[in-house]
């Protein structure tokens, strides 16, 4: 940065010479379907919503620079229901109306298109809720 210079009135003046600044490149998938996503049709039970028709759900290729905005809206709630409402900008009361079959479809497709990190952390949590769920079994069952 320029040096500062206090001129003989008490204000500072300082070059500010602008830098140039590169232009943003233009970057484009090269193949616009791997990028397209998917649609997953409500084929067991269609609903309206807010009056409107929801036949299908679109879920969305995210970027890498989007995981981050996807993770501070799913906060510490991991449940599947959660994160398919975010993932595909839905509120969690249409998908918790969804017929567990489409729900299920949902669930397979949003999962296979999260990152490999965001998978195994979910895989983990789920394996850590079938054990705690086995053990209050047990618990309940002596």
């Amino acid at each position: 940065m320029p040096e500062a210079e206090v001129v003989e009135d008490g204000t500072v003046e300082q070059d500010v010479t602008e830098t140039p600044v590169e232009p943003v490149p233009v970057v484009e998938a090269l193949n616009p379907a791997d990028v397209a996503g998917k649609t997953v049709p409500l084929k067991r039970k269609p609903l309206k919503v807010d009056g409107k028709p929801l036949r299908k759900v679109h879920v969305p290729v995210l970027a890498t620079g989007e995981l981050g905005a996807l993770a501070a809206r799913l906060g510490d709630n991991q449940s599947m229901t959660h994160i398919c409402a975010v993932y595909c900008d839905l509120h969690p009361s249409v998908v918790s109306a969804m017929h567990p079959d489409d729900f299920a479809d949902l669930q397979e497709t949003v999962f296979d298109f999260l990152p490999r990190f965001m998978r195994e952390a979910i895989s983990e949590f789920r394996a850590q809720v079938r054990k705690a769920a086995e053990q209050a079994t047990e618990a309940t069952s002596d």
